[in-house]
């Protein structure tokens, strides 16, 4: 009998660690698409770089060429910000199991906005702003969230699984 118990406990963690390895996935391609969206929108909004061939120094890089080069640049941010958000979705991908969807949603949005000290003191207002806003949104709306709640009866009952408010459409 305890054989069969400690059998059903070890298939049952098996799938749960399976379900958190896509999950995590799930969540790794969402924010990068995330990311690359919010990326964009900081090359287009940023300021322009002065131009380094001209001996002008008031001479502004030409807006199309200033948002290439930015864009270009940005595996770097999403190197050093994806890595820490997905390590920090990876610490609490098995607590998405005993919450509520919008406590998990919203303790997860403010754990992703850790990563972000470094735009504090390198970056313009304007980059800090999108990039807050890029990671409260994936946190608050496009994580995928596929929950089972236990009910005090010991039944499972499917939450929402993925945008956190009722009547939401699938995810």
């Amino acid at each position: 009998m305890r054989t069969e118990l400690l059998k059903v406990k070890k298939i049952s963690q098996g799938v749960v660690a399976d379900s958190t390895a896509r999950w995590l996935v799930r969540c790794g391609v969402r924010y990068a698409i995330t990311f690359v969206a919010g990326w964009l929108l900081v090359s287009a909004l940023a300021e322009r770089p002065l131009a380094s061939t001209t001996s002008e120094f008031s001479t502004r890089l030409p807006f199309w060429e200033s948002f290439l080069r930015l864009a270009a640049d940005g595996w770097r941010p999403l190197l050093m910000q994806g890595c820490q958000s997905l390590f920090i979705l990876g610490l609490t991908a098995r607590h998405r199991h005993k919450e509520t969807p919008v406590s998990f949603r919203l303790r997860a949005s403010f754990l992703l906005l850790i990563p972000l000290w470094s735009y504090l003191f390198f970056t313009p207002p304007s980059m800090l702003l999108v990039m807050v806003a890029v990671q409260v949104v994936f946190g608050a709306l496009i994580m995928p969230l596929n929950t089972k709640r236990r009910s005090k009866r010991g039944s499972q009952e499917s939450a929402s699984p993925g945008l956190a408010w009722p009547g939401a459409p699938d995810s």
